[in-house]
């Protein structure tokens, strides 16, 4: 906390964001020679695998942490990366403990290479137990990775909002399968349209006779003792990317018509694509990487330009499922062109049913972001200091009051409940509002599509998909930002009109027709 406060007060909170940038973009000094088919495969990019790998499990929170660590305490920068990374965070300023960071750097490395013979071992056993008819190896399934309960239907006759319910009704879903298959555990199999919804202990099936598994404890035998040579002349990526070279061999070694016909992705683990999925995809499978929300672009704001997000720029997905053409725009801004971007409207994710149907014609749907404690947001390393509680407490404030002045009542649902992570000024305002005798507070876990069809006008926070669902639903929608510190025309507002100023929202609510 000490160290952001350092950054705030230098006008320098943009620092965190410029390193992941260039650790995002800029290439891993390693030749193309010193990469083993043995372990990468013939199909993955393979620099850009590794720099993945690494974003994902060492370029996030922990290194925001160590970085204002070393602010806040005075210290150098002390953390486990290779020398590239270290010199990047030296150009920006930062003092690093070099050698230490060295010892931490290569006992991560050894580490690495026991965590892949143990995972090795793991897939080897399972092999050696598992007992399968043909009839159910070879099944015609997708596989959605990454889902919880909530993201699952109950039954056949349910209304919620998930990912599974959406894919069924989605005109360009696969006719040719059988299952959908998930990895939540304790949930009973369904069916659903004549395709069964079913929880599978693996997204990989496993080896099975001694073939498969003869072959893939020779391929151990070699990649062990090959990673072992690499971590002895100093080539640490071999045994960084181990165990995850372990699952690509099994999906090698597997026959295609063992694998899903299509391996679901979401984006809440957008900057790694697993080194076995382009395995799969030289075997046939399909592999799509789709948004269950908008909220992935960074502010435009007056004092500022946008970065991305750590890892957007290194991603690999060969399909994207978006909502509309400005976030395949965005897309394309990242990766470029050569990638298969499908605008497919709004993706249901999680959302329970309720009946709202009471406040139709008399409510607005104001949708909210709640901000974190203090502790928790100075490690997100954002530049643009937004989703804090002076400006979350100034929308309620705002939103309520043109709401009430209006006559019409406020169904209020927050993005999600955080608990004690919300920060406290934040939780004792929305607690006074929720009082009022014009507020609605509606349960997070409610899909926001009820809600909007249960109103006549949609307030958002900047910059929650909830506009962009009451948009597609014909609803009248805009952002409100209180603080008037966004353009207007930001493009990650997807064309929604954002509004400052209580007399403007005012003036908004009142021009909207409202059902009689």
């Amino acid at each position: 906390m000490r160290g952001y406060r350092i950054l705030k007060g230098l006008d320098r909170l943009g620092d965190i964001a410029s390193i992941k940038t260039c650790l995002t973009t800029e290439k891993l000094q390693i030749e193309t020679e010193h990469f083993s088919s043995l372990l990468m495969g013939n199909h993955a990019p393979n620099e850009l695998v590794i720099r993945q790998y690494l974003l994902a499990y060492l370029g996030g929170l922990r290194l925001n942490k160590a970085l204002l660590l070393s602010l806040g305490a005075g210290s150098k920068v002390l953390y486990p990366l290779p020398s590239q990374w270290r010199m990047v965070l030296e150009r920006h300023g930062y003092h690093v403990a070099h050698l230490k960071s060295e010892i931490l750097w290569r006992l991560l490395i050894l580490s690495m290479v026991l965590y892949g013979v143990y995972k090795i071992f793991k897939i080897s056993i399972s092999s050696f137990s598992a007992k399968f008819s043909v009839d159910n190896r070879f099944k015609s399934y997708v596989y959605f990775f990454s889902l919880s309960k909530q993201n699952i239907p109950l039954n056949e006759d349910t209304k919620c909002r998930n990912i599974i319910s959406w894919y069924l009704q989605w005109e360009k879903r696969r006719r040719d399968i059988d299952e959908i298959q998930h990895g939540v555990d304790g949930l009973n199999p369904i069916n659903i349209k004549g395709i069964k919804v079913v929880s599978a202990t693996s997204a990989i099936p496993c080896l099975h006779g001694g073939r498969e598994v003869g072959k893939y404890i020779l391929w151990f035998s070699a990649a062990l003792a090959f990673v072992l040579l690499d971590y002895c002349r100093g080539r640490w990526w071999s045994a960084l990317i181990f165990s995850e070279a372990g699952v690509a061999a099994q999906v090698r070694i597997l026959p295609s018509e063992a694998l899903a016909r299509e391996y679901f992705f979401h984006n809440s683990a957008w900057i790694y694509r697993p080194l076995w999925s382009y395995e799969a995809e030289g075997h046939g499978a399909l592999i799509t990487f789709y948004f269950y929300s908008t909220n992935c672009e960074g502010f435009e704001g007056s004092c500022r330009q946008n970065l991305m997000y750590l890892g957007y720029q290194s991603m690999t997905w060969p399909r994207y499922l978006v909502w509309d053409e400005y976030q395949a725009g965005f897309i394309v801004r990242a990766v470029g062109f050569d990638v298969i971007v499908e605008v497919v409207g709004a993706i249901w994710f999680s959302g329970e049913y309720v009946d709202l149907s009471f406040g139709q014609k008399s409510s607005v749907a104001v949708f909210d972001i709640t901000p974190h404690r203090f502790s928790r947001y100075c490690t997100l390393g954002e530049e643009f200091e937004y989703f804090i509680p002076e400006i979350a407490n100034l929308f309620i404030e705002h939103v309520s009051l043109a709401i009430a002045e209006s006559g019409t009542s406020m169904l209020w649902k927050r993005k999600r409940d955080i608990g004690r992570l919300a920060h406290p000024m934040y939780r004792r305002f929305s607690d006074e509002v929720a009082m009022l005798n014009h507020v609605y507070s509606i349960d997070p876990s409610i899909a926001a599509d009820f809600v909007i069809q249960s109103s006549f006008a949609v307030i958002s926070r900047p910059f929650t998909s909830t506009a962009i669902i009451a948009k597609n639903m014909g609803h009248p929608t805009i952002y409100y930002d209180p603080s008037g510190q966004i353009k207007k025309d930001d493009p990650a507002a997807h064309g929604i009109q954002i509004i400052s100023g209580v007399s403007n929202l005012c003036a908004w609510i009142s021009s909207q027709h409202r059902p009689t």
